[in-house]
């Protein structure tokens, strides 16, 4: 007589399919192919006990539903996926020709001027600028002193630590500033102005600013108008002559 242990329950099985295949979590179709060859192959003179068998029919019952729990999260997760995205973009197209703030280490330079602003947490002492090109590499560095708390705007003229006049692009920048005590003081980089427009990257909203381009998860701010964020603001700063 032919033994359980020598036949395979799984033969016909697509390997590939996430119900079956002996490389995979063992799903209905072959919990079931399984049952089957039991009941198949077994001693005539030593039949399966049938508290056994009904405990097996129990698990496959299980089984039935707990992939149909799955297979019903899945879809809610697909459905909320799409209504969260379908709503998001909704609310992008809704910020055309709004104000917005966003927390964006970029700036972009027209005609020889680029605003980069920031804000700081506390007064500080000494603030150091970076402003990077779309490479990555720095192409000047400015030092401010004694600047208060509170929004700030650092007014660039295009020109590089050479005087070399920079031509019209998205500049990034980095900013880190100390107190008087020497301690070190949050300065975080930000980016405003009014949103001409929306563009779609794989269903995803991304907002404009002009060329410069802004996640919606990134924007802290929604104003009215044109304007600064608000108290706290002070004016531009000019590079040191």
């Amino acid at each position: 007589m032919t033994s359980i242990s020598s036949i395979n329950p799984f033969v016909g099985l697509n390997p590939n399919s996430p119900t079956g295949g002996t490389d995979s979590a063992m799903g209905r179709d072959a919990f079931l192919r399984m049952l089957i060859v039991q009941l198949q192959h077994q001693d005539p003179m030593n039949p399966m006990d049938s508290q056994q068998f009904s405990s097996q029919l129990a698990q496959f019952s299980q089984l039935e539903e707990l992939q149909s729990m799955r297979d019903s999260l899945d879809s809610s997760l697909s459905t909320d996926m799409l209504l969260t995205q379908s709503i998001t973009n909704t609310l992008a197209t809704s910020l055309i020709g709004r104000t917005v703030t966003a927390s964006t280490p970029s700036a972009i330079l027209e005609d020889g001027s680029a605003d980069f602003r920031f804000h700081l947490e506390d007064a500080a002492q000494q603030v150091t600028l970076s402003i990077l090109n779309e490479s990555g590499s720095i192409v000047k560095t400015v030092t401010l002193t004694n600047l208060p708390e509170g929004d700030q705007t650092y007014n660039w003229d295009g020109e590089d630590s050479n005087g070399n006049a920079m031509p019209d692009d998205v500049y990034t920048f980095t900013v880190s500033a100390t107190g008087s005590n020497g301690a070190s003081v949050t300065a975080s980089p930000f980016v405003q102005g009014i949103i001409t427009g929306v563009r779609y990257e794989n269903g995803m909203a991304v907002l404009l600013i002009g060329d410069l381009e802004v996640n919606l998860s990134e924007v802290t701010e929604i104003l009215e108008g044109e304007g600064s964020s608000g108290s706290g603001s002070s004016p531009y700063w000019s590079p040191p002559i």
